[in-house]
């Protein structure tokens, strides 16, 4: 299929994609709780005639489409849960659901997953190998969607030659998409820590151990194993959004909350700096004469682009598009549960534009649906590039 065909198809089924699209996004669900999401997947597939399981992950869907002859395999996935944020409602197609919308884009990955499985189930008698087709839920909350449905064997005696997904990015124009190589998004980990002792009265510190303060040395000696110990060609982020100290403006509390995350490049660095963490909280800890709980909960992994692979999906992007619309994308300290995918299966995670849409996980986020267009055909001419090749 070349590619004027290609963009024609996805022309073709844009109105298609679209209604989708706002299907999903008039009816957000959260992480866990996709019930009615899934089911308007599942009544998509009955549509097309595609055969699925269902299941994975309590509402996740695998679909498969076999094409004319045996051949390779390619997974492509597309998340389908929203996010709790009360959206904007100046926008054209708003959220029914008070205090929840698709403030992240996961109704265009739908969407446009379904626009695909739609072309190729047209074009089955031009091409061979078979398209595996996953829908994920709960990819915004720990510990996601993508583990779960890996650990209920939805890839089970299927070995795929790569398995693809995408993004909306905000601030990169329509008609444009992004790759990176190698580890493009960062692991993230959360960081708990309770820190007790006996206070009492702000005037008489001596008498007292002071679990304010000591959350605060500790805060700042965490901060500097950053700063001092990761090497500066390793992303590293350690960031801590919450200090919790009920006390009062002359009571020290018993007990004073951390929470926070860590997120790396590296992997051998993520192990390295959760020892280092829990090296540093402890002789904090000693030395302010507090107890100290810690509680570093594993989060999603890094997410790490085959660089052959992504290498052809980008010239296939180039033979598309152009290469004045095909942009190199810069590494991310955010997360995304698809490493989990790529610690175990060749894959590619890239990125379409959405214009200037705000950004994700906010009220005003709002992207254009123009770009639905190219993230079909993106997503079509990648795919069948990978099973003809």
């Amino acid at each position: 299929m070349d590619n004027q065909t290609i963009l024609q198809y996805a022309e073709g089924v844009f109105d298609y994609v679209r209604s989708i699209r706002q299907d999903l996004h008039r009816h957000p669900e959260l992480s866990f709780h996709e019930e009615w999401t899934s089911s308007y997947v599942e009544a998509q597939l009955n549509a097309l005639s595609i055969p699925y399981t269902k299941g994975f992950a309590q509402y996740g869907i695998r679909a498969i489409i076999d094409g004319m002859a045996d051949g390779d395999t390619v997974v492509l996935r597309a998340d389908m849960d929203a996010l709790p944020i009360a959206e904007d409602n100046t926008h054209v197609v708003c959220s029914e659901i008070p205090g929840v919308s698709h403030a992240c884009g996961h109704d265009m990955h739908t969407a446009t997953l379904l626009g695909v499985a739609k072309i190729l189930m047209q074009t089955r008698s031009l091409w061979r190998g078979r398209v595996v087709l996953l829908f994920q839920p709960s990819e915004e909350v720990w510990p996601g969607g993508a583990i779960r449905m890996l650990n209920n064997n939805v890839l089970e005696g299927i070995s795929p030659k790569v398995v693809m997904a995408h993004h909306v990015m905000p601030g990169l124009p329509v008609g444009h998409v992004g790759f990176h190589s190698g580890t493009y998004m960062a692991s993230g980990d959360e960081i708990h820590l309770r820190i007790h002792g006996h206070g009492g009265h702000g005037g008489v510190p001596h008498l007292l151990t002071d679990t304010v303060l000591a959350g605060a040395q500790i805060l700042v000696a965490l901060q500097e194993l950053v700063a001092r110990e990761v090497p500066a060609d390793i992303p590293t982020v350690l960031s801590f959004g919450r200090f919790e100290a009920l006390g009062a403006t002359n009571i020290i509390p018993d007990d004073v909350y951390l929470a926070g995350t860590l997120r790396t490049m590296s992997e051998e660095w993520r192990a390295r700096m959760k020892s280092r963490i829990r090296e540093v909280v402890s002789a904090l800890s000693s030395a302010f004469r507090v107890e100290t709980n810690i509680d570093i909960k594993d989060g999603f992994p890094s997410v790490y682009n085959n660089p052959k692979l992504t290498e052809r999906m980008r010239e296939s992007a180039i033979s598309l598009l152009g290469s004045d619309n095909v942009a190199a994308m810069s590494v991310r300290t955010t997360a995304e549960d698809f490493g989990y995918f790529t610690q175990r299966y060749p894959s590619v995670y890239y990125r379409f534009g959405v214009g200037d849409s705000g950004n994700v996980h906010t009220s005003q986020f709002n992207p254009d649906e123009e770009s639905l267009k190219t993230s079909v055909a993106v997503m079509l001419s990648g795919t069948l590039k990978m099973l003809s090749e």
